[in-house]
């Protein structure tokens, strides 16, 4: 026998749910409607437990798979599609099974009386609180198809300002890698030979010779005490980054760092103003905005002071001056000033996010051909 969980009309026209046990759906569906019930949905209860269970847990979706979800998910619901049949069709059409998986049990969940905004927030990880927050205002609102593309444009733009930043930087530090170790070989493995053919021949060396051979001791006597010393270095790094203030120190002094610095600073602010001006231009009010905006800011440093903004506000501030700080471009609170002023701080965080897109890109193409 196998448990089947159900939801039908009885006869007064009420909906009813409840589970029948059977030893297939087609018993189950005779049994329902030997008591006059009118079947709207039939499952396996067991499977569907199943389904859920899975989809609760934390899941890692590729970015590209939830861009193609909330595309195909807005065209349906614009086209005239309703939100159930629309997430059925996507449950189908979605190539990643995890993804597939967790649309279903979000199903299940939204008939039995919750919204999609709250399906959504149950799946854990697998939707950023910034989608959970539009959907939310957008059910308030009514306009779903439009908020869900910028909820696509959104995750779209994380995924390529984190691809840029780990193309921009990886191949730098890759050739670092390999200098410090071609280095590291002919100071070990080749100068110590030439050291002893010079030796034998008696030949008086000059200076810059001579610092490389006693280089070259000093790292065949100390070399695994330099290595241990590394090590404890980068597992100090990797505990104080992973720790809260440790981690906003860490950041907020990588964007001091030359180069690097500038790159971080303008994919960060790319981020941040094409998230605060989606969540407003969504129906999301200022100060829950610069919360959201400074929960998932890619720089800690960054996110603490936006944080921090927001009680600015709230004692009688306007955002540019709550915003002004060292870790603030100084073009973004003077663009964002004028904007207040002139009431489009939508349309200037929108040109904000355009401006540093551009200079991110003509960045990582200014490193890429210095490394080259």
């Amino acid at each position: 026998m196998a448990a089947f969980a159900y939801e039908a009309l009885g006869r007064d026209g009420a909906k009813v749910r409840g589970r029948v046990e059977a030893l297939d759906a087609r018993t189950a569906a005779e049994l329902l409607k030997q008591r006059s019930l009118f079947i709207l949905s039939l499952s396996d209860g067991e499977q569907a437990a199943t389904r859920r269970r899975r989809a609760t847990a934390p899941r890692s979706i590729p970015a590209q798979q939830l861009v193609f979800f909330f595309r195909e998910l807005a065209l349906m619901v614009r086209s005239g599609v309703t939100l159930l049949q629309a997430l059925q069709l996507c449950a189908r059409r979605v190539p990643n099974r995890a993804l597939a998986g967790t649309i279903e049990s979000m199903i299940d969940e939204i008939q039995g009386g919750r919204s999609l905004s709250q399906a959504m927030r149950s799946r854990g990880k697998t939707f950023s609180r910034i989608a959970v927050r539009l959907v939310e205002s957008a059910e308030a609102s009514g306009e779903l198809d439009p908020v869900l593309e910028r909820i696509a444009d959104l995750t779209e733009r994380r995924s390529s300002l984190r691809r840029s930043l780990i193309t921009s930087l990886s191949y730098p530090i890759l050739v670092l890698l390999a200098a410090i170790g071609v280095g590291t070989f002919l100071v070990v493995g080749i100068v110590p030979k030439f050291a002893v053919f010079l030796g034998r021949r008696g030949v008086p060396m000059p200076w810059t010779t001579q610092a490389l051979l006693d280089l070259s001791d000093w790292m065949r006597s100390y070399g695994l005490w330099l290595l241990a010393g590394v090590v404890v270095a980068l597992g100090t790094f990797a505990y104080l980054y992973f720790t809260g203030r440790g981690r906003v120190g860490i950041d907020r002094t990588l964007l001091r760092v030359p180069v690097v610095g500038g790159l971080l600073s303008v994919a960060v602010f790319s981020q941040v103003c094409w998230t605060l001006g989606a969540l407003l231009r969504s129906g999301v009010n200022l100060l829950e905005s610069l919360r959201i905006t400074a929960a998932v800011a890619a720089n800690r440093a960054v996110g603490e002071h936006i944080g921090r903004s927001s009680d600015r506000i709230l004692a009688g501030g306007n955002l540019a001056g709550a915003l002004e700080d060292p870790v603030v471009p100084s073009v973004v609170t003077s663009l964002l000033a004028a904007g207040e002023r002139a009431g489009s701080l939508t349309d200037v965080l929108t040109e904000l996010s355009e401006y540093y897109q551009r200079e991110l890109e003509a960045r990582v193409h200014r490193l890429s051909r210095l490394v080259e």
